[in-house]
């Protein structure tokens, strides 16, 4: 199960900004029209490195793809860069919610204790920069169950 995007911080951007990353983006773009999405998330994730780890758009089709097609270390590296290249708080609170869902996703796959931790990581560093969001402390509450620490979401133990 995957969550959608929360809507306090949708920047419309237009892919990367090196000459070569926008070509092998455009490729990328392509392959999605043919429907070959696999092609296009090697595409996707070349065009993001040309572009210096700097492209937003690759990044988030590298969490799409790659969560899809259970490539998680492309996923996983997208989700990364869009945290180091998030700038102020609400954008940097989504950028470690979406790293969480992709790291609740893959220990849901994977059933490995470790990738919940990280992800319930990552929802403290989203809540830590903007503490008024709902949906990250929904998915706390799924990851927290996971881990069987289902006494730490409630509203009285939680030190937020």
């Amino acid at each position: 199960m995957s969550f959608c995007r929360p809507c306090f911080a949708q920047e419309k951007t237009d892919g990367p900004t090196d000459e070569k990353a926008r070509k092998t983006y455009e490729k990328a773009q392509k392959s999605l029209h043919e429907h070959k999405a696999e092609i296009a998330l090697d595409d996707f994730r070349k065009a993001d490195k040309q572009d210096g780890g700097h492209c937003l758009d690759c990044q988030r089709q590298m969490i799409k793809y790659g969560a899809e097609f259970g490539d998680w270390k492309t996923a996983e590296l997208g989700a990364e860069e869009m945290v180091t290249e998030a700038k102020g708080t609400k954008d940097t609170a989504l950028a470690h919610y979406e790293f969480a869902i992709v790291l609740m996703n893959e220990g849901l796959q994977k059933h490995k204790e470790e990738i919940f931790a990280r992800a319930h990581e990552e929802i403290i560093k989203a809540l830590a920069a903007h503490s008024n969001f709902p949906d990250a402390l929904f998915v706390d509450g799924r990851v927290l169950a996971q881990l069987k620490r289902d006494d730490e979401q409630k509203p009285d133990s939680r030190s937020t």
